[in-house]
């Protein structure tokens, strides 16, 4: 359809002001994902999804339970081992117990399923960055699964100017409506990427309840200020990437003959993984530098030294008096 001549003339008023936004800067370009790597990532995100089926099916035996009021469960029924025949023999109606049987059914087929996918995944993972995903896995509160979330959701890290704009993409931080100082309200809820705001949510979790520094820190925080007494779960999300940003940014600084495998060449001569490269915009990290010469000894540099992360900060030494 054509239209009249007062909607060609919108139109090309339209498409000349989206030029104009292109060309000046203010309109930005959306990251094309590595086509060779978007089926594994959709293949992780469907992974997601079927654990969060499987719990469904769980909660509806629990709720069953529950309506019946019958006892408790001694036992989690997220173990195979724990779930057993003798619970729908629980519940009196064959109606009822049907539908307990054909729920664990069910979970059992999810495990087999989500099995196969992770085994598939983890693998694909050693093929496509190895370095990247075993340096993820070697931070504390990141297991497999986080590891596997982080490394094909972030993919390149050069993409983002600072870690603010990275945390942004994490949804770790809201937009404000602001006016002559005033913030009118927040915005922006929705904006980024979900997938990774759950994965640096349960490594925040993870860290806080297994990491001796990260317990610490956490009580350093509460202890500074009156205002940060009661830290929220946004907060530790961020705290958390930042955290794993400062490693990323350390690794790239770092030679790569390090921690590379023997044959590989070195990040100088361009072996370095996407999510490690070095990029523009980004301050190095306080107190380290690149090696001046690609014969440069290896200098092992601890994860949490140069930065503001959760047991960054060395105790210093004991004065004798």
């Amino acid at each position: 359809m054509v239209g009249t001549p007062l909607h060609q003339h919108l139109r090309s008023r339209r498409n000349d002001a989206t030029g104009e936004e292109l060309r000046s800067g203010y309109f930005p370009l959306a990251y094309v994902y590595p086509k060779e790597k978007r089926n594994t990532r959709d293949l992780l995100r469907r992974r997601s999804a079927f654990v969060r089926q499987r719990a469904q099916l769980i909660t509806h035996i629990q709720l069953l339970n529950s309506q019946y009021n019958l006892p408790a469960f001694e036992k989690k029924l997220t173990y195979k081992g724990n779930r057993t025949a003798a619970i729908a023999d629980r519940f009196g109606h064959p109606s009822t117990q049907l539908s307990v049987a054909a729920n664990l059914n069910l979970i059992d087929s999810y495990d087999q399923q989500i099995a196969a996918l992770e085994l598939h995944l983890t693998r694909s993972a050693k093929i496509d960055d190895p370095a990247t995903f075993a340096f993820l896995k070697s931070i504390p509160g990141i297991g497999p699964i986080l590891g596997l979330v982080m490394l094909y959701e972030i993919d390149a890290i050069a993409r983002f100017p600072e870690v603010k704009n990275f945390l942004s993409y994490s949804r770790l931080v809201l937009g404000t409506h602001e006016s002559a100082g005033k913030v009118k309200g927040f915005a922006g809820r929705k904006l980024g990427n979900a997938h990774l705001k759950w994965a640096f949510s349960e490594a925040a979790s993870l860290m806080l309840r297994s990491f001796a520094p990260a317990k610490s820190w956490m009580q350093r925080s509460r202890r500074r200020s009156a205002a940060s007494r009661r830290r929220t779960p946004s907060s530790k999300r961020r705290s958390a990437a930042r955290c794993i940003t400062c490693g990323v940014s350390r690794r790239r600084l770092m030679r790569r003959s390090s921690w590379r495998v023997e044959g590989e060449p070195s990040w100088r001569a361009g072996g370095v993984s996407p999510l490690m490269r070095p990029q523009s915009g980004w301050r190095p990290i306080r107190g380290l530098t690149p090696p001046a010469r690609p014969d440069a000894p290896n200098v092992p540099v601890p994860m949490t030294a140069g930065c503001h992360c959760p047991g960054s900060k060395p105790k210093p030494p004991r004065r004798d008096d």
